[in-house]
């Protein structure tokens, strides 16, 4: 499927119920907890870590990547890999409109701090100076086994100075890695996996999920071509154009790029190169993502 590319504000939005709602941003996670009589519905909030330094600018420290229910709760990532909690309860009181009371305070949205489970991120191997990380992470449920909360971390090495250039899927499995992580909710730390079982996980902008499959299936890992077009010059991979998804097998470390229906996304330009023209950079305007039928 596809949808209309948000503006990097709204990352993701779970409905639990009517009364639990939950969207996360980029520095907030918002919480709609339900009423408890005379109390009203109202709105709770998760900051990330923010900081300036010295040269008075911003620097976000722990932005939000990801989040997902879990056995009732609410998890989420952020940038720095800790994993936290978030309660959907109504436990503190709010009272119940005065004449003295505004509207504006009655649904004023309140601050909750997220309670951290995994406060240490899994060591990245490959340290290199002169390259970066493009990093994206995921919480999924495992849907195998004792069902436990994973995080993926997608990531893909690129030079510190990036020129926007063509990629071959060759080049594109050298350098981009996956990683499977099982939260040890006990010990507090996240836990390697080399295999995920007779699963494959899908990760998606708006939704990721865990399937059960074949034997000869398992042990896969679908992502969004997106991620990979959007650093290629001209928005695509040589040889396959415009890329709908990719595979990971984990069993072998192999990688498999796609488009199966020769798609054709409408691309908007993110500036000019140092010409002028034309740009190096294209933002699709429309992205897809995996839709799950229930």
């Amino acid at each position: 499927m596809c949808f209309p590319k948000p503006e990097e504000f709204m990352r993701k939005i779970i409905v639990r119920s009517p009364d639990h709602v939950a969207a996360m941003t980029d520095y907030f996670i918002l919480l709609h907890l339900p009423p408890k009589p005379p109390q009203f519905p109202y709105w709770s909030f998760t900051a990330a870590t923010i900081s300036i330094d010295d040269g008075g600018l911003f620097t976000s420290h722990h932005c939000w990547r990801d989040m997902a229910l879990y056995h009732g709760k609410l998890y989420s990532i952020s940038t720095g890999e800790e994993l936290f909690v978030h309660e959907f309860s109504s436990s503190e009181a709010v009272s119940s409109p005065s004449s003295s009371t505004t509207t504006a305070t009655q649904h004023r949205p309140r601050y909750c701090r997220g309670e951290v489970v995994i406060d240490t991120a899994p060591p990245l191997d490959d340290e290199e100076q002169g390259y970066y990380w493009v990093r994206n992470l995921h919480l999924v449920e495992s849907c195998t086994g004792d069902k436990p909360l994973l995080m993926v971390r997608w990531r893909w090495r690129l030079p510190a100075v990036y020129d926007y250039r063509h990629w071959c899927a060759d080049e594109l499995s050298k350098e981009i890695k996956l990683d499977v992580f099982e939260a040890d909710m006990e010990n507090r730390r996240w836990s390697e996996v080399e295999e995920i079982g007779d699963q494959a996980i899908f990760l998606g902008n708006t939704n990721s999920k865990a399937v059960p499959t074949l034997p000869d299936h398992g042990s896969s890992i679908f992502f969004l071509g997106s991620i990979v077009t959007d650093y290629c010059l001209d928005g695509i991979i040589d040889g396959i154009d415009d890329c709908a998804y990719g595979v990971y097998n984990m069993k072998n470390g192999t990688f498999r790029f796609d488009n199966p229906v020769s798609i054709k996304r409408d691309r908007v330009p993110l500036g000019l190169d140092d010409d002028g023209y034309p740009p190096k950079r294209w933002r699709p305007r429309w992205i897809a993502d995996w839709f799950f039928p229930s």
